[in-house]
């Protein structure tokens, strides 16, 4: 049953909203207390779809958004007062159209990115064949604590890092050493689709004590060929916290995150069920310390200018690494050769 729903605002302004058996379903517009539009956007059962337009005092039009299927789809404009038009951007489904273009990600590239523009019916029947084409596994990076650990082994640790490449020398940043967050043996890395398979050991390093900003700076990480040849080195400073063994256990399913899947899909789960609970992974499982799979998002991140996803650090899993109430640490690896790009994202 449709309904008008107005609120009235105590300096004069007010809005209606239209609805449709309890949803937003139509448009939502608030007006100045002269009676003129303020803003007006389109909805379609609880989800923005259609236009999303602000206009000023005197009725002129000054910004334009659209919409579809809840995300941003289309060109957003401003108007200036001399009236001339600014393209804010042109989306594709919530991606800049630039970005989603020039997605690297090989996994999303092909088994997400070609279902993108499809409508929520056109999964209806290809659905259970679909899900299972984008379940990864991943495993759980966990501390095991020994009283006795052989730190002169090369293995797979937290806070403690002992092989370099031959010749090279420890990462600093503003002349002093940074600190050994995690070294990876690859060979202790039991996942099928394993995106370390190239190499022998991964090293990450990191500065503290404020936010992380640039890799290659004040985060480094190292990746070391099969056939490489290694030293073992000391550790120049003292570690965040006591080293521990770093376990790589549990493997666990990976859906990609809720803001990476074809909006067709996401919409199609919502509202006709979930079972497989893609859509509400436990944050218990999707953002701790983990290799492999699909990146865990903390807040809005998407798969776009970065290569195939490797690992995830949570920030609380290394204490003293105080760069934020919680923060984790995405890792992607971009090509063979062990180039990395990272970004992070902040609770």
């Amino acid at each position: 049953m449709a309904e008008i729903r107005t609120i009235r605002y105590g300096d004069g302004r007010w809005c209606e909203q239209q609805y449709a058996d309890g949803k937003l379903h139509g448009t939502w517009t608030v007006f100045f207390a002269n009676g003129q539009k303020e803003w007006e956007r389109q909805h379609a059962r609880d989800r923005k779809e259609g236009y999303f337009r602000r206009w000023d005092e005197a009725g002129r039009l000054i910004e334009e958004q659209w919409y579809h299927l809840d995300e941003l789809h289309g060109r957003w404009r401003r108007w200036g007062e001399d009236g001339r038009e600014e393209v804010v951007g042109d989306f594709y489904f919530g991606y800049p159209r630039q970005g989603f273009d020039r997605t690297l990600n090989v996994d999303f590239n092909t088994l997400i990115k070609p279902h993108y523009g499809l409508e929520p019916v056109d999964f209806a029947g290809r659905m259970n064949n679909l899900l299972p084409t984008m379940r990864q596994t991943t495993t759980r990076m966990k501390k095991l604590t020994q009283r006795s650990l052989d730190l002169r082994r090369r293995g797979s640790f937290w806070n403690h890092v002992n092989i370099l490449g031959v010749g090279e020398e420890w990462p600093c940043f503003g002349g002093a050493p940074l600190f050994p967050i995690l070294q990876i043996n690859c060979a202790d890395v039991t996942l099928k689709n394993n995106p370390l398979t190239d190499f022998s050991f991964v090293t990450l390093f990191a500065a503290a004590g404020g936010l992380l900003e640039n890799l290659g700076e004040d985060i480094v990480v190292r990746a070391y060929g099969r056939d490489e040849q290694l030293a073992e080195v000391e550790l120049p400073c003292d570690p965040l916290e006591p080293p521990s063994k770093l376990l790589l256990a549990d493997e666990m399913i990976s859906y990609p995150d809720e803001n990476d899947l074809p909006p067709g899909l996401k919409v199609l789960l919502e509202d006709s069920g979930d079972p497989e609970q893609v859509l509400t992974q436990e944050d218990s499982e999707k953002l701790n310390s983990r290799l492999g799979g699909w990146p865990g998002w903390l807040q809005g991140g998407r798969l776009s200018g970065f290569g195939r996803f490797a690992f995830q650090v949570d920030s609380l899993d290394v204490e003293n690494w105080d760069c934020g109430d919680c923060t984790i640490h995405y890792f992607f690896l971009n090509n063979s050769e062990g180039a990395f790009s990272s970004c992070q994202e902040m609770g």
